[in-house]
């Protein structure tokens, strides 16, 4: 077992948020399919890495207020591997 409270890695992707940011004036944006995913901006189309950054951080936090949950359980033979969020 590897315990990894989910606050230290919230705090962490936090932290990690002001990089990103900064990631943007360096590579460039991402030609986006789906136009409904970036409907606020004025260049429709187009993704950067802070917006995937700020949804993935997102449904962290959803993920998390739901308390404590199984998320995966593998068994096979007498090895078993699960991942828990508490």
């Amino acid at each position: 077992m590897i315990p990894i409270p989910l606050f230290i890695l919230d705090l962490t992707l936090t932290a990690f948020s002001d990089l990103v940011c900064l990631g943007d004036s360096v590579v460039p944006k991402w030609k986006c399919k789906a136009g409904w995913f970036n409907r606020s901006s004025s260049e429709k189309g187009w993704i950067s890495i802070s917006a995937l950054f700020k949804l993935g951080l997102q449904l962290f936090r959803e993920l998390r207020k739901h308390g404590r949950w199984r998320m995966v359980e593998v068994q096979s033979g007498r090895v078993r591997v699960f991942v828990d969020l508490y």
